[in-house]
């Protein structure tokens, strides 16, 4: 099902095109109206807790990601690295004891001295896909990408697969890209205390500059990690944590604020599909930093991100 996006004041509404048959056209403004009107209701009345699990091939695949994913993360604790459940899945955590109905993956971070040796333990025990081809300026990378890891997954079927992006690592799984499996990682460092979000958001600003010019993917990599051990204001420890300059929470939202030591430890353990994962220690004010009002009936209900991209053709 493909999706189509209509941008209204700050709110984006996601209308699938089963509504609007072939082509978005006057006389079906209407629907979209009314959908309009059907998304602002159900957000003033329904408790976004109280919604039921995902069903059919969706539930199928979050079950069998988890059970991949789990694996892992017993590694994790028996190798001393303290993992803890971000993104999507911290916010299910919270809401929905498990995944939010429609979310399709598992995103999990680590502080660099564990992310780094994590990474470099699962570059070296798996097959690396290869990257150095990878443009990220190229408007259709992500496809491309796709591909590759496409055929990857067919030459090493069910083989254990590592693949480095320039904003996480991943695990990977699978036959090919429609049925593989995938665990994803991200950094978190430590900055200094004096240091600031308004000053860091501006050298993300440089970061995103810098990252443009270079294209080459691997080149991207080694420009970032440079920067990583070389900027004074992050530091070995401190009580102030933040997302790594190569972890895609960085460039994907405007946070008003950095994460306490606090907030992420010591990590506690929350139920996610009956299973007690790592989560942060204030997994409520880490998810207002994260998005605000976790607790609001999102606008991208029902919209599965990562799924929809397997048909990449």
């Amino acid at each position: 099902m493909k999706l189509f996006y209509i941008k209204d004041n700050d709110d984006s509404y996601i209308v699938s095109l089963l509504f609007f048959k072939l082509k978005f056209r006057k006389k079906r403004i209407l629907g979209f109206v009314d959908y309009k009107k059907n998304y602002y209701y159900l957000k003033k009345h329904i408790d976004v807790t109280q919604l039921k699990p995902a069903e059919g091939e969706l539930r199928d695949f979050q079950l069998k990601l988890l059970d991949f994913s789990y694996e892992y993360l017993k590694e994790f604790e028996k190798k001393g690295w303290n993992y803890f459940l971000t993104s999507g899945n911290l916010i299910g955590a919270l809401r929905h004891k498990g995944y939010i109905p429609w979310d399709d993956d598992i995103d999990i971070g680590l502080m660099r001295k564990e992310y780094e040796a994590c990474k470099e333990f699962y570059r070296k025990e798996f097959i690396n896909i290869d990257n150095s081809n990878i443009n990220i300026n190229d408007k259709r990378f992500v496809q491309k990408t796709n591909r590759i890891k496409d055929q990857f997954l067919k030459k090493y079927p069910n083989q254990m697969l590592f693949f480095e992006w320039h904003e996480h690592f991943q695990i990977l799984k699978g036959t090919s890209f429609k049925d593989h499996l995938v665990l994803d990682i991200f950094p978190f460092d430590y900055y200094k205390d004096n240091y600031t979000i308004e000053q860091h958001i501006k050298y993300l600003d440089y970061i995103k500059k810098q990252r443009k010019k270079l294209n080459n993917l691997p080149k991207v990599i080694e420009f970032v990690q440079n920067e990583i051990k070389t900027n004074k204001n992050i530091v070995e420890k401190s009580s102030t944590i933040y997302y790594g300059l190569d972890c895609t929470d960085s460039y994907l939202r405007k946070h008003k604020e950095f994460y306490k030591y606090t907030d992420l430890f010591p990590l506690k353990k929350l139920s996610y599909e009956n299973l007690m994962l790592n989560v942060p220690n204030n997994p409520e004010h880490f998810c207002e930093i994260l998005i605000g009002n976790y607790m609001d009936l999102p606008d991208d209900i029902g919209f599965s991100h990562h799924l929809v991209m397997r048909d990449f053709d």
